[in-house]
């Protein structure tokens, strides 16, 4: 592994994360050198290690893209969505396309494939869990009652969005004026749209049997999402006093759901996930040097997303950083030369 990792380096190509603050770290520290002491030195050894830069596709989305909320899954799946209407809108501008490697004989064993559907059906009531919407992740696990379904937390999300423009073009038609923004453009937003509606969201909640026929039908089909969302239409039709007996004989089984936990996390998919998040954010980019050497996001570049603050840790060499002497050993095992930087510790 820590050969692989110094061929990365060697490659001298850019880096792509997605909320890669501590994998960097990680990274780092098991496969390159021992962690520096100081973050200074640390963030100078990194702007070297990766001089073409590191784009975090969570800060893409949290501040470019400005999507309702940022984690990895429902990012993806909105940018997909996104990307599946422009190209049924037709139109100018470029589009981003997916074409996979035909794998042939014993290969095929190691490629793993899953379907994704662009599920727009916004029938039905969509009973939400507020945690997971916002953030991906609910203190509750298997055992939360509510939707942990992103296709029909973004078709949520989409159907406030709308309400919001008409209710707004309804307000500047008849004042005459330029609306407020929209509310829900970041996690917090979201969240307290959802508590200021609390009482609307309860009228679908409040029947008794709904959510677990609901949970329990679509964790038979977990990476289908039209399929799980048709059986939850099901249940709210037929969530009647004889369901109660059948969700209740359930009740053992339902740690072993696999659907309440929204999406699944392996490197394969996270790394596609973050790849074509990159390239859509990219797409949208306008970018008028042509060099081999400009940033492909010039507003992301060494910019990595730091949880529960308002700006970024800023990948950059400090004037008073110096890098480390373990660093500057192993760039010159890298690129078989002396290297011009100054390891910590010396004049």
């Amino acid at each position: 592994m820590r050969s692989l990792f110094v061929e990365l380096l060697r490659a001298n190509k850019p880096l792509v994360v997605h909320n890669g603050l501590i994998d960097m770290v990680f990274l780092y520290q098991c496969f390159y050198a021992h962690l520096p002491d100081r973050l200074g030195t640390f963030i100078a050894d990194l702007s070297q290690m990766f001089p073409l830069g590191i784009y975090d596709t969570k800060y893409a989305t949290e501040y470019e893209l400005r999507f309702t909320a940022s984690y990895l899954e429902y990012a993806y799946k909105k940018c997909k969505l996104d990307n599946s209407k422009a190209i049924a809108g037709g139109g100018n501008g470029s589009r981003v396309f997916l074409e996979f490697c035909k794998y042939t004989g014993s290969m095929q064993s190691y490629i793993d494939y899953r379907l994704c559907l662009d599920n727009q059906n916004q029938d039905g009531a969509l009973n939400i869990c507020v945690q997971f919407s916002a953030y991906g992740w609910c203190p509750n696990g298997s055992q939360c009652s509510m939707s942990h379904d992103t296709d029909l937390i973004i078709q949520h999300d989409e159907k406030i969005r709308e309400d919001k423009r008409k209710k707004r073009k309804r307000k500047n038609k008849k004042k005459g004026s330029q609306g407020p923004s929209e509310a829900c453009s970041s996690p917090q937003g979201k969240r307290s749209h959802f508590e200021e509606t609390e009482l609307d969201q309860a009228v679908p909640i409040s029947e008794p049997a709904l959510p677990e026929p609901q949970e329990k039908t679509a964790s038979s089909e977990p990476t289908d999402a039209t399929h799980a969302f048709e059986h939850g239409k099901a249940a709210s039709k037929n969530g009647n006093e004889e369901s109660q007996p059948e969700a209740s004989s359930e009740a053992p089984v339902r740690p072993k759901e696999k659907k309440a936990e929204g999406g699944t996390h392996r490197a394969g998919f996270d790394a596609f996930m973050t790849g074509y998040i990159f390239a859509y954010a990219r797409n949208l980019t306008e970018n008028t040097e042509e060099s081999s050497t400009a940033p492909l996001i010039p507003a992301c570049l060494n910019k990595l997303f730091l949880s529960g603050k308002s700006v970024p840790l800023h990948v950059a060499k400090s004037t008073f950083s110096k890098s480390s002497k373990a660093h500057v050993h192993k760039m010159d095992y890298v690129w078989g030369k002396s290297t011009a930087v100054k390891p910590e510790g010396t004049a």
